[in-house]
Formats: structure tokens, C-alpha cells, sequence
């Protein structure tokens, strides 16, 4: 993910006087997508695309990559752009109407996705040049990441791009989130329910800007949560690496990392559970094959709690 700037590391170049901050996310509205038979994106504007956690118990050893073709499987999500824009014409006067009253601090400042959020929250660790689009219209001003105009780090390469082995690894999670979770309608056209993508809205504030977000979701923890309303349902994600472990036995996850599973949690409203919740979701990936692993008597020594982020 980029050569991480040892400077940014240190707290003490933080100004004491510093005092913005991230409030929200507050999720206000959602909209669901998937692929139909013929892989084209449908738009649905309700959460028909939600799903529901349905497993904690893995005990047998889950062959997730198996079966998966690198050359002809994708991974894709059904989650897009244009989608956001579509929710944004059809609710158009849900963002026109605070603008109206002339009240600076009901406008919204900026309107993106969590994915611009993250690369400027995380823009400091990062030595990576990256390029954001800005374009205004009324008030507001959209920012839209152009991936393919990101300049490589000059300073420090990066491991080379892997499709297969990043496809491979999109197959693997779709598996896991089969799984263990259940989708709240399962469609006629296309039984891959895994790739369907529920979509949230959501607003937050940095600073004295307000911003309106969205993001795809993976499920919510129970059944209970698919009837409570947006912004009250208790949203997780799973993420899933491959070496767990480091050749020392410490946690093979770099700091990094760590700062970007926080970033996605942040933005997206995900919020931190014990470890005895996810004693048996703790994945060990080995590309063909993830294991559950107990991790409870040494999470609980540390002191340390864990998150399905």
C-alpha cells in the first residue's frame, strides 16, 4: 500500500492547537445493487441487497479458493459511481433542501465516497502521489478518486500487481461471506447473493465541512437488524489476509493496515466488538484453504480487543 513516512509517525508534529475532528458517520438513506443474469448492475432503491450474520461456528477447515478459476472467475463488485449519482438525482431534494434555508451550517460542504474519505484521512502515512477531482455544482463539490492518474512512489517500489492472485483473493471473501451470511431475498436471476451490495448514505463533518458519503456494506450482525432502521443497525465487514501470523509469531499485520481497516470502519460506521464475539470468525488464510483460529487466550493477555472490520 505505499512507502509509510516515518515522520508522519510522530504525534509531536501535530500542532497542540489542532482541533478538528471527524464526527458521523450518521446513515440517512441506502440503495441496493447486484448483477443480473446477463452481469449487467441493476439499481434498486431499498435494501433488498442486505445480509445477515448467520454463523460464528467454523469448525471445519473451509476450502474458500477452491474451485476458483484466476483466468475466467470474477470478482467484481456490483457497487458503482453511477449509482451514487442516480441515488443523488432521485433524492435530489433531501440535498437541495438544507441549501434553501440559507443556514451555512446545513449545507453540504462535499459529496464523495468512503473511498475518497480514507485516502485523505490516511494521506499523511502515505508517500504514494494520488490525484482527487473536484468539480462543483450549486454549493456542493464532488471529489472522485482517478485511480488510473495515480503517480507511482518515486522514492520506494511497490510489490507488482497481481490480478490473478487479487482475484483469487475477492473469490476467497465472497465464499466466506456465502457462508456465514444470509441474504435477506435471494434473487431469481443470479444465486450469487455474495456480490449483491447494499449501499449506505451517510453524513458526516470534518471540521467546520459537512460531507455526504456512501459505501457498500457487507452485513449486519443478526436478523433482529435488518428491520431497525439505517442508523440503528449494527453494521460489521470481514477482512481477511493471508499470513496472520509473522515468522516470529506476532501479528503479521503492518501499521498500515491497521490505520486503513480503522479509516473503513470510521467512515462506514462499523464499531469494534470483544473478541469472545468473533472467537470463531478469525480467519487464517492460505489461499485454499481458511481455518478457524483461536486467538481468546492470547488476545485476552494482551489486553487487546478485536474488530470484524
Amino acid at each position: 500500500m505505499g512507502r509509510i513516512r516515518k515522520d508522519a509517525l510522530d504525534l509531536e508534529f501535530l500542532p497542540e492547537t489542532s482541533k478538528v475532528k471527524f464526527k458521523g458517520p450518521k446513515r440517512i438513506s441506502y440503495y441496493s445493487t447486484y448483477f443480473d443474469e446477463n452481469y449487467e448492475v441493476v439499481y434498486c432503491s431499498d435494501k433488498s441487497s442486505l445480509k445477515y450474520l448467520v454463523s460464528t461456528e467454523l469448525d471445519e477447515p473451509l476450502g474458500c479458493a477452491e474451485g476458483c478459476n484466476p483466468e475466467s472467475d470474477i470478482s467484481s463488485l456490483s457497487s458503482r459511481w453511477s449509482d451514487f449519482m442516480r441515488w443523488i438525482g432521485e433524492n435530489d431534494e433531501m440535498i437541495k433542501g438544507p441549501t434553501t434555508k440559507g443556514d451555512s451550517k446545513l449545507q453540504f460542504n462535499f459529496i464523495c465516497t468512503n473511498k475518497e474519505l480514507k485516502y485523505l484521512m490516511l494521506s499523511c502515512y502515505e508517500a504514494n502521489d494520488w490525484v482527487i477531482h473536484a468539480f462543483r455544482t450549486r454549493r456542493e463539490i464532488f471529489l472522485y478518486l482517478a485511480e488510473k492518474n495515480i503517480i507511482e512512489d518515486k522514492i520506494e517500489s511497490k510489490p507488482q500487481y497481481n490480478p490473478k492472485r487479487s482475484n483469487k483473493m475477492r473469490y476467497a471473501r465472497f465464499n466466506v461471506l456465502r457462508k456465514i451470511t444470509k441474504a435477506i431475498e435471494e434473487r431469481e436471476t443470479n444465486s450469487n447473493t455474495e456480490r449483491d451490495m447494499l449501499n449506505t448514505v451517510s453524513l458526516s463533518q470534518i471540521g467546520q465541512h459537512r460531507i455526504l458519503h456512501t459505501g457498500y456494506t457487507e452485513f449486519v450482525m443478526s436478523k433482529d437488524d435488518v428491520d431497525k432502521p439505517i442508523d440503528q443497525a449494527n453494521f460489521a465487514a470481514l477482512k481477511l489476509m493471508h499470513n496472520l501470523y509473522g515468522k516470529y509469531g506476532d501479528f503479521n499485520i503492518s501499521f498500515y493496515r491497521h490505520m486503513y481497516w480503522w479509516a473503513s470502519a470510521l467512515v462506514s460506521g462499523v464499531k469494534p466488538l470483544s473478541v469472545e464475539i468473533l472467537i470463531r470468525i478469525l480467519l487464517f488464510v492460505n489461499w485454499m484453504c481458511f481455518q478457524p483460529v483461536c486467538l481468546t487466550e492470547k488476545l485476552n493477555m494482551s489486553g487487546k480487543n478485536v474488530s470484524l472490520l
